[in-house]
């Protein structure tokens, strides 16, 4: 079998392949998509757990805890669609390979921060809940008389 190649002017009309089939941009966003989720499963148990025990954390624990996860969450979003995007824009000839390091460098930058801010924030809600002292009732020594 024969490949002709859609840029090929010499190539019959119904012979031409796209360079790229559906498929193939198909089975490359379910693998993109595929590498994230056990991330975004963990954000979105996380944001499960938080509502389920709200009352229990505390306002300023569920705030930062919130604020955190929203954060990975974004950072998710952003390196998902990012990732997805990028071999499209180049063979769009939207970026150049030679000259896209600057964009790549932005991108990432901005997605390590949104990570590195979600974890500190998630630490944050973890140190704050630890600082929170209980009121602890005074024990009872079993062996005293009672009465």
């Amino acid at each position: 079998m024969v490949i002709i190649e859609a840029d090929d002017p010499h190539a019959p009309e119904c012979r031409r392949l796209p360079l790229r089939s559906f498929a193939m941009n198909l089975l490359y966003l379910v693998n993109i998509l595929a590498g994230h989720l056990p991330m975004l499963a963990v954000v979105v148990g996380g944001f499960v757990l938080l509502g389920v025990r709200r009352a229990r954390l505390g306002k300023r624990v569920t705030s930062l805890a919130q604020a955190g996860l929203a954060a990975l969450a974004l950072a998710i979003a952003l390196q998902s669609a990012w990732s997805a995007a990028l071999p499209f824009l180049i063979q769009r000839g939207v970026l150049d390979v030679r000259g896209s390091g600057p964009v790549l460098f932005i991108v990432g930058m901005a997605t390590s921060v949104l990570v590195a801010g979600g974890v500190g924030l998630l630490l944050g809600a973890v140190l704050a809940r630890a600082g929170r002292q209980e009121p602890v009732a005074p024990q009872q020594d079993p062996y005293a008389p009672v009465g």
